[in-house]
């Protein structure tokens, strides 16, 4: 009995450390607001690597079944931060811009009050371009980062192969993920309205006014369905099993010497 629960304790400690290796901190994605005489603005920044990822050796046993092979496994993730503001209109100024008269067409320059209702609308449009960074983060350097966590090179023969092996695959897959970002950062546009605001002669007062702020749905979607792929290089050695086939394994050993042990009380 007091062997069965060591094997117990140490297949729980096994399956606790893999799961604590998988995890991985979400991005962290902050926006500053500031009001003045905008019609709204976004100010992008750029993705910043807050850590790098790392990755350290580990012993597996070859196929046959008496040497060893070596292969790199995550040591640190990567971490991503990105900095990004939204420049608001401050309700109660009056800022210049065109009335287009809706009778005449006639375009005369004026100067429009931004009130609380712009001010709404405004943010909501500016927002949906913070969620669709958000979500191109997500699928993108966000998609990564529990990627670099659970990094498991494949085996090679010697240490510094999967060492250098693995720092190569972390590299290319930063690289896969920071082009995925950059290559659809301005897709966004291509769904947002070409005409975002203008000034309406409301009750004798020239008003800022919103259109179409509600627009970003479908680029968000958008984004969500970008699905960049993170790729191993080949290893030289072939190893067995692998470490998650190596706790499985350990697992379904103590099943069946439990349940031999329950059938021989029986």
């Amino acid at each position: 009995m007091k062997r069965q629960k060591t094997i117990l304790l140490v297949v729980a400690q096994v399956v606790a450390v893999f799961m604590l290796n998988t995890q991985a901190p979400a991005w962290i994605h902050t926006t500053s607001l500031t009001y003045g005489c905008f019609t709204g603005e976004l100010n992008p920044g750029s993705v910043s690597t807050f850590q790098d990822a790392t990755c350290t050796s580990a012993l597996c046993l070859c196929e046959d079944g008496v040497s060893w092979c070596y292969k790199a496994v995550s040591d640190k993730p990567y971490y991503f931060t990105l900095d990004d503001s939204i420049k608001l209109p401050e309700v109660g100024l009056t800022c210049p811009g065109w009335y287009t008269d809706p009778v005449t067409g006639q375009q005369t320059n004026v100067t429009g009050l931004f009130d609380q209702t712009f001010q709404n609308t405004t943010y909501i449009h500016e927002e949906w371009h913070r969620k669709y960074i958000s979500a191109l983060l997500d699928t993108t350097y966000g998609k990564l980062e529990p990627w670099s966590a659970s990094y498991a090179s494949n085996c090679f023969h010697t240490q510094a192969t999967a060492l250098a092996t693995g720092n190569t695959d972390l590299a290319n897959a930063l690289t896969v993920a920071k082009n995925s970002y950059d290559n659809n950062f301005w897709k966004q546009v291509d769904y947002e309205p070409v005409v975002g605001c203008k000034i309406e002669n409301i009750n004798g007062v020239y008003t800022w006014r919103s259109e179409k702020w509600e627009w970003g749905a479908a680029a968000v979607a958008y984004a969500n369905s970008i699905n960049p792929t993170f790729t191993i290089g080949p290893g030289d050695c072939t190893c067995i099993p692998d470490p998650a086939s190596l706790t499985l394994a350990i697992i379904g050993l103590c099943s069946v010497t439990i349940l031999r042990r329950r059938r021989s009380l029986c």
